[in-house]
């Protein structure tokens, strides 16, 4: 295949031929206007064509607008012909488009897609949901913008995941090409896409004291005041939130042990048990493990965390070196963790284990994944081994909540820095890594922010806040 650049007559042929099968009658653009703009210089009209029997056959055409500022390449309109449709051109079309604008140095590619939430109908809203997948699959990232133009509302994505908080500026440098300026006030506005936050807290939201700082706590309260909802998803079991944060989950959302609860106003809203048999497997291997290496034991059950007394007096003998204080204010004691298991086995919301032994915690780990059903593992930590129900995570009850208060996935930011938020950020339309994460959780992520040394979560919902007061 081969890309270059369309002459009049060809792009007067799509015009009239193609055009109005590929969009709705009020997204094209009188073709005066697009010739005109093609003039200038700012306006790129590409087809990619194939040689199919001797013969070029146009495969695609893409229409784009370079920006006033030569900094970013908006892509008006793409589309692959209906008749090769579903068998891969799409995505080789797309990666042809970027690599041009990559010889070109044109800047970062971005483009507009129609909010699901507004979709006429279910099948609409899922039309529009595969088509931010597809861009997603071929290297774009949502943002945390939306732009109204002409009263239809838009998401916008950007191929460059850097500069996920810089592309408004870019939008407005393309539609100071497009739009008169009259018109560029009046019939177009950018805003945040998002309605709500779900952060992680340990070494995510919070600082290294275990706290909210000032900053963080300002921003994130100023978030709630413009309608930005709050959900709280920790590992934590509900009854060791820190008060700050428990404070705010009675006026907002909490998804806690690992996504086994859910919490809306400070009341459980759902709640979700270990099997029986499985909490007493996990009872015999932990028995079992303990006859081999140091390691120790805590439930969750009720929004409480419990432990063993010798993990609660010397929690740096398992690889809580820092957490002593945590542990002992967070935890309570129990004489036989054996036998409160036995007698809560019914009841139980997670189960960790705890081992600074790397070598043997990992062939415990796989022990349990190969032999015991019914669980999910997960870690926030390297020492810890946490489990959960079969299916029950933080993405998970992401979208349980989600779906239950109304909120779309590209309507939701998320924060976190563990294993165990990975599958929180995939689903949320952002997610954002703190810079102190593990590797799995920055690769689920969009972004990457700075660390919760560096206040990474309120620098970022800040300039969410500055997007907000610009309107």
């Amino acid at each position: 295949m081969m890309i270059r650049l369309l002459n009049k007559e060809e792009i007067a042929e799509i015009y009239h031929k193609k055009m109005p099968q590929d969009f709705a009658k009020g997204e094209i653009k009188p073709l005066e206007r697009i010739l005109m703009l093609r003039e200038s210089g700012k306006y790129l009209c590409y087809g990619i064509f194939e040689y199919l029997n001797g013969t070029e056959k146009m495969v695609s055409y893409c229409f784009c607008v370079t920006s006033e500022a030569k900094d970013a390449v908006l892509l008006d309109y793409f589309a692959v012909s209906g008749d090769i449709r579903g068998k891969g051109y799409g995505s080789r079309c797309f990666a042809m488009l970027k690599e041009e604008i990559r010889k070109k140095e044109l800047g970062n590619l971005i483009l507009e897609v129609e909010n699901p939430r507004f979709g006429i109908d279910p099948w609409d809203r899922e039309l529009r949901r595969r088509r931010i997948a597809f861009y997603i699959r071929n290297g774009m990232t949502l943002t945390h913008l939306r732009i109204f133009l002409y009263d239809v509302e838009y998401l916008v994505m950007t191929e460059d995941s850097g500069q996920l908080f810089q592309t408004a500026d870019q939008i407005y440098h393309t539609y100071q090409v497009l739009l008169k300026p009259d018109k560029l006030k009046s019939k177009l506005s950018i805003s945040t896409n998002i309605r709500c936050i779900a952060t992680d807290l340990d070494r995510t939201i919070l600082n290294e004291q275990g706290k909210l700082s000032e900053h963080t706590t300002k921003v994130i309260k100023a978030a709630m005041e413009n309608g930005i909802g709050l959900i709280i998803a920790s590992g934590r079991a509900y009854d060791t939130l820190p008060a700050e944060i428990a404070e705010i989950a009675k006026t907002q959302y909490a998804i806690t042990s690992n996504g086994a609860v859910v919490s809306q106003n400070g009341e459980c809203i759902r709640r979700s048990f270990l099997k029986e048999d499985g909490a007493e497997a996990l009872l015999k291997e932990y028995l079992q493990a303990k006859e081999r290496f140091l390691i120790t034991m805590e439930v969750f059950w009720q929004g409480r965390a419990y432990c063993d007394k010798e993990y609660y007096e010397h929690p740096e003998r398992f690889g809580s070196q820092k957490a002593a204080e945590y542990v002992r204010t967070t935890r309570n004691a129990v004489d036989d963790m054996g036998g409160f298991v036995k007698e809560h086995k019914k009841e139980l919301e997670s189960i960790s284990f705890i081992s600074a032994q790397k070598d043997e915690r990992e062939k415990l780990k796989q022990k349990l994944t190969n032999e015991i059903k019914g669980i999910s593992i997960t870690s926030s930590i390297e020492h810890l081994i946490e489990i959960t129900p079969e299916g029950v995570s933080k993405g998970t009850s992401l979208k349980w909540l989600l779906e239950q208060i109304g909120i779309e996935p590209e309507e939701c930011l998320a924060f976190g820095d563990g294993d165990n938020d990975a599958d929180m950020l995939a689903y949320a339309g952002i997610g954002i890594a703190v810079e102190n994460a593990s590797d799995t959780a920055k690769n689920a992520a969009n972004y990457v922010t700075k660390s919760h040394k560096s206040e990474g979560v309120g620098i970022v919902v800040e300039e969410i806040l500055q997007i907000l007061q610009k309107e």
